[in-house]
């Protein structure tokens, strides 16, 4: 179902020009009409079918009684103006930016009928666990994304309860991960409307969505939030994968993961403490598929990273002798002196993936 929008400027230029941008990059999701003056509105016999009212600055006051369920919006040309309890959009950005806004204050007032892709889509879920905080899980996780959106559409998504998201994608926007949260707790937002408003686009073509404002709001995230979260982007947005960032730990987050997950991938550097961590999470990892009545690890697969030589790779398959369940899908050698975006680029070429990529 489009969303109906009603726009009222005098600008006319600007206004043909909104008209056609919105129409260039959004017709399959907006149907939207134009405008000149109030009076022009309120003569359009239906002005009452409108959902979302985009305003030039100081028409408000003389519309507010069209529709008592229409979504007000004032476009306004700088970025101070803006005022307590008015849904403003600055009007002289990217409308990919403006149209996202538009999401997110329709989103708090209207829910989408839309489709569900449970039958039309097998999206598979991806999710990198780290073990250890030097085992480059985040970069591997990153330089796969990468990988799959070369073929892919794929949403990168980063749970750790310390994000490294900007070190790897950017992209312009004002939402982040905080804004779905509040959106599932208050329960009375259209979540799946909300999600799309916050997604962003990297230039690789990575699709994700920016850490929470800060760490504390970020451990305040529940499983039952995680799962609300994905739940919906697997019902209502059409992804071909999600891969996952995390930190295990044994909580019900990660069991959740582990349960829902088509693959979980382990980075692991030769090291003694890594060693005797991920030796643990494998005790653990088992003792949960057994209280579960699960598979987890025929799921899991392990990169050995950070490897300087061969034989340092077949030390570490020696150590790995009683974990025969466990995937090894391959190594990587160690880079130094590069950027963590540059060596996600580098890395994603890295046919280590190839058996990930179905």
């Amino acid at each position: 179902m489009k969303i109906r929008i009603a726009m009222i400027d005098s600008d006319k230029v600007y206004a043909n020009r909104f008209f056609e941008c919105m129409n260039n990059n959004f017709s399959d999701k907006v149907e939207i009409h134009i405008f000149s003056n109030e009076e022009s509105f309120k003569n359009n016999e239906k002005n009452k079918e409108y959902e979302v009212l985009l305003l030039q600055e100081h028409m408000l006051e003389n519309l507010e009684d069209i529709n008592k369920d229409v979504v007000f919006i004032n476009l306004v040309d700088t970025l101070s103006k803006k005022e307590a309890g008015q849904n403003q959009i600055y009007k002289y950005q990217k409308i990919s930016l403006i149209y996202k806004e538009i999401l997110n204050y329709y989103s708090e007032k209207y829910t989408i009928i839309k489709t569900n892709l449970t039958n039309n889509i097998a999206t598979r879920v991806i999710t990198f666990m780290s073990c250890d905080s030097s085992s480059g899980t985040s970069t591997l996780a990153s330089s796969f994304s990468i990988k799959l959106s070369k073929n892919f559409k794929v949403l990168y998504l980063d749970l750790q309860s310390f994000p490294t998201v900007k070190c790897f994608f950017e992209a312009e926007g004002k939402f982040n991960l905080s804004d779905i949260i509040y959106a599932i707790k208050s329960n009375n937002v259209d979540i799946s409307t909300r999600i799309e408003s916050t997604v962003k686009r990297d230039k690789s073509d990575v699709y994700f969505i920016s850490s929470c404002k800060n760490s504390l709001e970020r451990n305040e995230v529940t499983k039952e939030n995680i799962e609300i979260l994905i739940n919906n982007v697997l019902k209502y947005i059409n992804y071909d994968y999600i891969v996952i960032d995390i930190d295990y730990q044994i909580n019900p987050t990660c069991n959740y993961l582990l349960d829902i997950s088509d693959n979980i991938i382990f980075s692991k550097i030769p090291t003694e403490q890594c060693n005797t961590k991920f030796s643990s999470i494998v005790n653990s990892i088992n003792l949960i598929q057994n209280i579960n009545d699960k598979n987890y690890m025929s799921k899991c697969c392990i990169i050995y990273n950070k490897i300087n030589d061969k034989n340092t790779f077949k030390d570490e398959m020696a150590n790995a002798k009683d974990m025969k369940e466990l995937t090894i899908l391959g190594y990587l050698e160690e880079y130094k002196n590069i950027s963590s975006k540059k060596l996600a680029e580098l890395l994603s070429n890295n046919p280590i993936f190839d058996s990930l990529c179905k």
